[in-house]
């Protein structure tokens, strides 16, 4: 019965990973090879921006406007993969409030002065914010890069189409991705339910086991007791019988 309670937390105790792409609380980090899956899925999204690099390339741009541009994009590509992903803070951290900023400004700049291809670039901004906000202020982030999209497109002269194009994607793309970040916690909240009840069934298998032997110990005890008193009667009149006794103890 030993072994049981040790499988079981064996099964239960071992370190627990985060399936979101965020760090859960109580979630140990993730591997080097979940940590090398997510970058790829993250760098594999930013294949997008080849509409507008394309478009650049397609304008023959200057050497100097070219370098600026691509600098700036690649700038935005490390801040969005370094965002940190810490979810334990009550609020978001002067980093996350900082990088958010700082990828906010970048597409605005892009935008206005390169090409409005380049709006894109708040879609990605919109979800960098819905994912390490609050749910509330994740919902309001999307609606502001949706109206920062619109307000940085139109006094540029961006046709309506493409005005109304990229403001739509921005909305639809963040709403879709909170309710992929919703569905993520509820997964992570149904795995540490599940990893609770675990806990629950071994130490509800410990305390029955100590209840076993709490009963099989009392009843040994309380049969040595007797047979030690029954042999110390015994032992003057009847040598042989406490004989017996003794050597039943």
């Amino acid at each position: 019965m030993a072994g049981a309670p040790a499988a079981c937390d064996r099964g239960v105790a071992g370190p627990r990973h985060d399936p979101t792409g965020m760090f859960m609380p109580g979630a140990a980090p993730v591997t080097a090879a979940d940590r090398r899956r997510k970058r790829i899925a993250i760098n594999v999204s930013m294949l997008w921006l080849l509409f507008p690099l394309l478009d650049l390339a397609g304008s023959h741009p200057g050497l100097l406007r070219a370098a600026l541009a691509l600098a700036a994009a690649a700038l935005f590509v490390a801040i969005y993969n370094w965002l940190p992903r810490d979810r334990r803070q009550a609020r978001p951290t002067s980093g996350v409030m900082l990088s958010l900023a700082a990828l906010t400004a970048i597409a605005i700049v892009l935008t206005v002065a390169e090409r409005q291809t380049w709006g894109l670039l708040f879609v990605f901004t919109a979800i960098a914010g819905v994912m390490r906000l609050s749910r509330r202020e994740g919902a309001l982030w999307i609606i502001f890069c949706a109206c920062l999209t619109t307000a940085t497109l139109l006094p540029d002269h961006a046709d309506d189409g493409t005005t109304i194009s990229l403001a739509a994607t921005t909305l639809g793309i963040g709403f879709m991705m909170f309710a992929f970040r919703r569905l993520m916690e509820l997964n992570q909240d149904l795995v540490e339910a599940r990893e609770e009840l675990a806990r629950l069934a071994v130490s509800e298998e410990r305390a029955r086991f100590a209840r076993d032997m709490h009963d099989l110990l009392g009843h040994s005890l309380s049969v040595i007791a007797v047979k030690a008193e029954l042999a110390e009667r015994l032992l003057a009149r009847e040598p042989a019988r406490a004989a017996e006794h003794v050597a039943d103890l």
